[in-house]
């Protein structure tokens, strides 16, 4: 699985570890969780370049070119669940199926490529895969020209004699010829286009409840058509995580459709081994209050977006933030919030809450709003609250004396209790991961240094 998912199951681990322990109990160094060597060795891709505050314009100096596959015929022979003929037609059988077309993209736009499949939001307010309901034909006689079909849709008169299917059934070429007809009505053809397609795109079936056909798609390179449907392109963390896109549910067959056949799940490298799946996650701002919230897509194309995409943390830099579900203030209008699609390789895990304090607008890199400077009075009372604030923290981070008296036979120091917020700042200052979890205020965040590790979707 995913790097990101994996680091977040040890994280809830470690945090269950820690629920029942006093805070007296804890050692005086800012609780982070590292990835042991031997651990990322495993499950990062071997061309993930960490390099210190990688900047956009910098390029990762790669291993070498490496290939991805998905779908593979020669990976997914007997016994892994996919079927390319169609043969539940060889007798008419009466049946009523549900045909299932899943179209899917094979993204190349980050770092590591990832997949991303086609789901429309339905009359009952959920994410699924269009259908259509199928019976077998009852003759086995069916006859059909797929170069035919592409030269009717086209408009050209004059049918073409070559047949590209070879060998099939008629029941198969019944089924892919309802299955092309879908398509034709999603994606936008273009007159040049290899009259193959079909024969090219296709990659089988799986059956998968009552009745019901899933058949896989790849849409790579084509063009959708423009439609009134709301459609949007999943990824794996939406479908088997969070089982839903933006606040509307994925149909809940789904997520045992991909665990249940897991080879519809991962890319994998030139060695067979998994691709990690990234994570979706929704960039941040700051408010004028200095307070992080979720950045939302511009209904008009021409206007632009008063944020800067990139938030200077006072102590993790000038960095990318995202947080890993649409923040409370974003709550009624979650449908517009601008949703990425993310790596975290060189994972670090700040397991101590970093938000004990409020951040100055000055501090969160903001002196100015909109362009208009805080008048001088202001800014000495923001200070001044602010000098109130961090006292306050600082004592609350002050070591305590221990009660117990050190045992002269112990080998171990007593331990301390907390850390001043001058200790946590210096901290986390040191941290130099190309991405970092961490929490402020009790709701996680991720900080991401380059643009290499995300793209939006």
């Amino acid at each position: 699985m995913s790097s990101a998912f994996i680091h977040t199951l040890e994280l809830e681990n470690e945090l269950s570890k820690n629920a029942g322990l006093n805070e007296t109990t804890l050692d005086k160094t800012m609780k982070i969780k590292t990835i042991k060597p031997e651990e990322k060795e495993e499950r990062e891709s071997p061309n993930i370049i960490v390099k210190e505050d990688l900047e956009d314009n910098e390029e990762p100096k790669e291993k070498g070119p490496e290939k991805y596959s998905y779908l593979d015929k020669d990976s997914i022979t007997d016994g892994m669940g996919l079927n390319f003929e169609f043969g539940l037609c060889g007798e008419p059988n009466g049946k009523i199926y549900k045909i299932y077309i899943c179209p899917y993209n094979f993204n190349k736009e980050c770092e590591l490529p990832f997949l991303e499949y086609l789901l429309e939001l339905g009359n009952g307010a959920e994410y699924n895969f269009p259908y259509f309901q199928f019976v077998c034909p009852e003759s086995k006689q069916t006859s059909f020209s797929f170069s035919n079909l592409w030269s009717n849709f086209l408009g050209k008169q004059e049918p073409i004699e070559e047949d590209v299917v070879d060998e099939m059934s008629a029941g198969h070429t019944y089924f892919m010829n309802q299955c092309l007809l879908r398509i034709l009505e999603m994606i936008d053809i273009q007159e040049d286009e290899d009259p193959d397609l079909l024969v090219r795109i296709y990659k089988g079936f799986v059956e998968h409840g009552q009745n019901s056909i899933y058949t896989i798609f790849d849409f790579t390179g084509l063009r959708l058509k423009e439609t009134k449907t709301n459609r949007r392109w999943a990824i794996m963390d939406e479908i088997l995580v969070h089982h839903a896109i933006l606040g509307y549910k994925i149909n809940e067959e789904l997520a045992p459709l991909f665990k249940e056949n897991s080879f519809l799940t991962f890319i994998t490298d030139e060695n067979g081994m998994h691709i990690d799946l990234p994570s979706v996650l929704y960039i941040c701002g700051l408010d004028s209050n200095g307070d992080y919230i979720n950045l939302y897509q511009s209904e008009d194309e021409t206007t632009f977006s008063l944020f800067n995409e990139r938030v200077n943390h006072p102590n993790l830099g000038n960095v990318y933030i995202f947080s890993l579900a649409p923040l409370p203030s974003s709550e009624g209008n979650v449908s517009r919030i601008r949703r990425f699609v993310a790596f975290t390789p060189d994972a670090q895990y700040v397991l101590t809450d970093i938000g004990k304090r409020v951040y100055t607008k000055k501090e969160a890199g903001e002196p100015e709003f909109l362009g208009f400077k805080l008048p001088a009075f202001l800014r000495q009372k923001e200070e001044s609250d602010q000098e109130s604030v961090d006292q306050e923290s600082g004592e609350e981070y002050m070591d305590q004396e221990s009660d117990e008296e050190f045992d002269e036979e112990s080998e171990e120091l007593p331990k301390k209790t907390s850390l001043t917020r001058k200790e946590i700042d210096n901290q986390l200052q040191q941290i130099t991961n190309t991405s970092i979890y961490f929490q402020e205020n009790k709701i996680p965040y991720w900080c991401i240094k380059s643009k290499l590790y995300f793209t939006e979707c």
